[in-house]
Order: structure tokens, then C-alpha cells, then sequence
């Protein structure tokens, strides 16, 4: 793996092994066979496993305890340089391939987040969750945060509970929208060592990343290639565990009332919650779903008894909160409180939206070159266009631009991604999805 390769799209320059007990260290490049990386939307690290050949004894050398550094450093085809520092989380195998090697697997975390788990934070913040989200982020972790921050809910003072620092970003995280409802995302990303802070809603504006060359699935193309002027290809894909709307309602994230219980008079707000009207009548009004891609992920028409679904109240969920509680010391809010009934909604919409967004999910396996060119980030937070011809086989087999699954196809959001390095080539495994079908004619 010591060479670019235009087909691999990658080198890796280096993978240095070190520990902070004394100054031994390792370049692993050379013994490295396999490296996998994993972003997550709902992550603000990553993750990974590194697997190499040990003929050194490298595990006995450095006398591994599970803390150890691991700096690695890839070059892309275009020379773009991406370095990432990770820290040891355990041994996950030592398989001994005979007496005088052994094959070692790594799993591994950004180095950030093996720091946040040894930091407690129990401190007094004021500011918007945006603003509390980032001096977090750069007090305790050394980690700069970029992206949107016009957080609805505004100036707040709260005091984190003693948690990690990432767990108090995550904790602020959850309390955050826009003006419209839509939930905040903290995130890592392979090709930035900045925190990604975007709500949904930047997300789902964004133009495709091959809006005029969309991935495209076709077993035809095992003897009869898609011409790939015109499409990328989508070696594999998988749909498991999905369209679990029974669980949604249970939730009560289609139909529901929410009391939201004033301990300062003790008196309950009740909020009444329609997840069509308050969720996705809203993505639309607000111009959030694409006009070819506005067919609610939501059975509008469906009744139970004489109402339908989504004016069902399904569940009677309450909750705490308080209100003027800072009244006097300053214009903030504790971290439950709203000034008007209306924005209690809000906390429920960006709850409501995650769940639903995460109701359809679509892994596809594509060759991962051509996501390393440019340098910038393609992958988990961005949008993908994808393509898949329906099962219908009466239709006319050599028009199959009439043949769109409009159930599968669209525009989608990466929600998660796995980076596969290997000695042969760069897979990426891309898990999409998306709050609303597709209704054009074509992609």
C-alpha cells in the first residue's frame, strides 16, 4: 500500500504507533491490510478498526494497554492530504497466522472523544446551544466547530450535569432547531478536523453532489455495463428493518398530546402534536423537500375509527419544565423553557423529524475514488442522487428510463458512511435516507 494507485485513488504516507509512557513508536503502513473508518450524522468522533500483520512484535514493543496514539496520514490521487489522529480503544483480535506473525485488529476512536471520556464537566454556560456547543468543543476538547448556528431557541443558561464534554455537546444538541423545527446534527468528518454543526434543514437544500450523473443500480450491468458518462455505478445495496411506522406512533411521533408541566406555577401546557401538519405540510410550505421529491414518507389518507391517523392522539406524553425562572438576572432561558406555547412545538417537531427521517434507510457499496478528488467533504452530511429501475417486468426492458422505482430512487441524505481501505481498492458502504419519495419522471 505503498504507491498511488488512480483505481485505489489513495496512499497512505503513514501510520504512526505511539504511546505517551515512553518514546517508542511505529510506522504501521507497511503492515496495515485493511482500514475502515466510520462517520455517523449522530457522532461528533469517529470511529474505525485498523488490521495489520504484526512480525515485530509491535503489540509487546510498545506493551499495548489500549490508550496508544495512532496519527494516520492518507494522500489522495490528487494529492489532497488527509491526516487524522485516533486513540486505541481495545485489541478487538490477535490471531496468530503462524508462530512467527500474527494478524492484529485495532478498534479505534478520533482521539477527541477518548479525551472527552476521561473529562468531567459540571460548569454553568451561557449563550445559544450553537454558541455553548462550540466553547465546549473548544475548552475541553481543542476542537473548532463550523456550520450553521441561528439556533431558534437563543440565549439559554444551563449548567451541564456532570457529563463528558461530549456527552454535555450532545446534551445541547438535542435541544436545538431552527426556526422551523428542524433538529441540529453534531458531526466528524474524515476530510475536516473541524466539529460539523448544520440543522436538517441546511442539509436537505444542498444540491446533489451528481445531481448530472446519479448512482445508478442495475444487475444488467454485469454483462451489459451503464454507461458511466452518465452514471455512477452502485455495486450493492441493501434495505432491511424499515417502514416500522408502528413504532412511530407508539412513540407518539404521528399523533400525540404533550403536557409540558410548569414547575414554577404548576400548572401543564398541553401541546397537540400532527406530524402532517406540524412536520411535513411544514418541509414543504418551507420549500425543504425538492418539488420532484415531495411525496410524504407518511400515510396522509390513512383513518383509524373516523379520524385520521395523524389527528389520533396516540400517546399522553409529559414532561418538566419551568419558566422565568432567570427572570430579573439577565434575557436567557433554562433548558427547558419556551416563551409561547407555540415553540414547545418546535421541540417535538426536531424529535419527530430525526425519527421519521431514519424510518427509510438504503445502504448502497460504491467505489470510493472518486469521493477523495476534490478534498471537500461527499460523504456523511451531503446529498446523493440515486437510481433504480422498478420491478415490473412487463414493462419494456430496453426502456427502462420508464421503468423508475420512485420508491427507491431520489434524492437522499448520507447519513452515515464506512470508509474501506483496503490493499486492493477504496469501497465506501453509504447509508442514506430520505423524509419524502420521489414523483418526477425521471432522474
Amino acid at each position: 500500500m505503498s504507491t498511488i494507485d488512480s483505481q485505489r485513488g489513495f496512499t497512505i504516507l503513514s501510520a504512526i504507533l505511539s504511546t505517551d509512557r515512553n518514546d517508542a513508536s511505529i510506522d504501521l503502513a507497511a503492515a496495515i491490510t485493511d482500514i475502515d473508518i466510520y462517520e455517523h450524522l449522530d457522532k461528533p468522533y469517529l470511529t474505525g478498526n485498523f488490521v495489520f500483520v504484526d512480525t515485530h512484535a509491535i503489540v509487546q514493543q510498545i506493551n499495548m494497554m489500549g490508550i496508544e496514539k495512532l496519527e494516520l496520514k492518507l494522500e489522495t490521487v490528487t494529492k489532497n492530504v488527509i491526516e487524522k489522529t485516533f486513540r486505541i480503544v481495545k485489541i478487538n483480535k490477535a490471531i496468530k497466522t503462524n508462530d512467527r506473525s500474527e494478524l492484529i485488529v485495532l478498534d479505534v476512536v478520533e482521539e477527541h472523544a477518548f479525551i472527552s471520556n476521561a473529562i468531567n464537566v459540571n460548569k454553568a454556560y451561557t449563550g445559544t446551544p450553537a454558541t455553548i456547543i462550540s466553547n465546549i468543543a473548544s475548552s475541553f476538547l481543542e476542537k473548532d466547530v463550523q456550520g450553521t448556528f441561528d439556533t431558534f431557541q437563543g440565549n439559554m443558561k444551563v449548567i451541564v450535569p456532570n457529563m463528558t464534554p461530549i456527552a454535555a455537546i450532545k446534551w445541547m444538541q438535542q435541544r436545538a432547531t431552527n426556526k422551523d423545527g428542524m433538529p441540529y446534527y453534531v458531526y466528524s468528518l474524515l476530510t475536516s478536523n473541524f466539529l460539523q454543526l448544520n440543522h436538517l434543514g441546511t442539509l436537505l437544500q444542498r444540491e446533489p453532489n451528481n445531481k448530472d450523473r446519479p448512482f445508478v443500480y442495475s444487475q444488467a450491468g454485469i454483462h451489459n455495463p451503464v454507461d458511466v458518462t452518465k452514471y455512477h455505478v452502485i455495486e450493492s445495496y441493501k434495505q432491511e428493518n424499515t417502514e416500522n411506522l408502528f413504532q412511530l406512533i407508539s412513540d407518539g411521533y404521528v399523533g400525540a398530546r404533550y403536557n409540558f408541566l410548569n414547575v414554577s406555577d404548576g400548572y401543564p401546557e398541553p401541546v397537540d402534536f400532527d406530524v402532517k401538519k406540524d412536520v411535513f405540510d411544514m418541509m414543504k410550505n418551507k420549500n425543504y423537500l425538492g418539488k420532484n421529491q415531495d411525496n410524504y414518507n407518511f400515510p396522509t389518507n390513512t383513518k383509524i375509527k373516523s379520524n385520521t391517523l395523524n389527528e389520533q392522539r396516540s400517546k399522553v406524553i409529559s414532561r418538566i419544565t419551568s419558566s422565568n425562572l432567570y427572570e430579573g438576572f439577565g434575557d436567557f432561558k433554562s433548558y427547558g423553557e419556551e416563551i409561547k406555547k407555540s415553540d414547545y412545538n418546535k421541540q417535538i417537531c426536531g424529535e419527530a423529524i430525526k425519527k421519521h427521517l431514519a424510518k427509510s434507510p438504503l445502504s448502497i457499496s460504491v467505489n470510493g475514488a472518486p469521493f477523495l478528488i476534490t478534498g471537500s467533504n461527499l460523504t456523511t452530511g451531503t446529498v446523493l442522487r440515486l437510481k433504480f429501475f422498478d420491478s415490473n417486468t412487463f414493462d419494456d426492458a430496453e426502456n427502462k428510463e420508464l421503468g423508475i422505482d420512485k420508491k427507491k430512487s431520489g434524492d437522499y441524505i448520507v447519513y452515515a458512511t464506512r470508509h474501506s481501505f483496503k490493499i486492493e481498492k477504496y469501497d465506501l458502504n453509504l447509508l442514506c435516507t430520505k423524509i419524502a419519495d420521489y414523483t418526477g419522471e425521471n432522474l
